[in-house]
């Protein structure tokens, strides 16, 4: 009961943070607003893109980087911007770009707080990767939003960890730490997707996958996040570990997916995870 009285009172006390603006949500990177901006219209040009990416160095670096990686490269190498963005296409250039920019708000100055941040970057970005894939399979929805929505599934853990970083008493009671940040990110995620005008369709991603069990009959991106999810524990189980007998996420109804042909096909997809996860590391 001890516990639990204690973990009630450091959730107020978050809460309350937040409210007295002690806590600031985290603000969009100035480019990702931009990028932003530009994936809502459909008459976006190269030339637009460019002009943008452009002015960020080091993204020019990383996009031409991207384009002459192993899973994009032509057959003739390439040097320019103009180029890498024709080779990859502006949609997928301008979702990459937002989800590279973000990476810049997960830092934190103690270590025990510094892993947990690099922690949820990393599985964030496996979880991109195989809900990119899995979306290019499905055509249900574009795979650079469903990419996007699993970069930022878990981005309501960011707040709670930079307000532990500035406070001893989570960052010297890590499992105290671990069960706020459990219990907070997937309303705090939303909060922070609707804060920086996400389409509800990704806004919702957050607490839906926290209750896959919630009440819906149709498929939608959150229901890719999930599986994404569920793909990361099967691409990491060893080969002679048998299946979980564990029920079906209601996710794999609404996508009309067949679990055992799904953990077949993932072991097949596993060059492909690798080859996208590395596009955000």
């Amino acid at each position: 009961m001890q516990g639990n009285e204690q973990h009630n009172a450091s959730y107020q006390k978050i809460f309350q943070s937040i409210k007295d603006n002690k806590i600031q949500l985290p603000s969009q990177p100035s480019i990702f607003v931009t990028l932003q901006k530009l994936s809502n219209d459909p008459d976006v040009t190269t030339n637009k893109l460019c002009q943008v990416i452009g002015q960020d160095p080091a993204l020019t670096v990383r996009i031409l980087s991207i384009a002459n990686s192993p899973i994009m490269r032509g057959s003739v190498s390439i040097a320019s911007l103009e180029a890498a963005i024709n080779r990859l296409g502006v949609r997928f250039v301008t979702y990459v770009s937002m989800g590279l920019a973000l990476k810049q708000l997960f830092i934190a100055q103690h270590k025990p707080i510094e892993e947990r941040v690099q922690l949820v970057w990393d599985q964030s970005s496996k979880v991109a990767a195989s809900a990119y894939v899995l979306a290019k399979a499905l055509r249900l929805f574009p795979p650079e939003e469903v990419m996007l929505a699993g970069l930022v599934h878990e981005i309501g853990k960011l707040p709670i960890l930079t307000f532990a970083d500035q406070s001893a008493e989570y960052f010297n009671n890590l499992p105290l730490l671990d069960a706020t940040i459990n219990n907070l990110h997937p309303p705090l995620g939303k909060a922070i997707l609707k804060l920086w005008k996400f389409p509800d369709e990704i806004a919702c991603v957050p607490e839906n996958v926290a209750n896959p069990n919630h009440k819906t009959t149709k498929p939608m991106i959150s229901d890719i996040i999930q599986v994404a999810k569920q793909h990361i524990l099967n691409y990491a189980r060893p080969d002679n570990l048998p299946e979980s007998n564990e029920p079906k996420s209601p996710s794999y109804y609404r996508l009309e997916i067949d679990q055992l042909l799904d953990s077949i096909a993932v072991k097949n997809m596993k060059k492909e995870l690798t080859s996208y996860h590395q596009l955000f590391t």
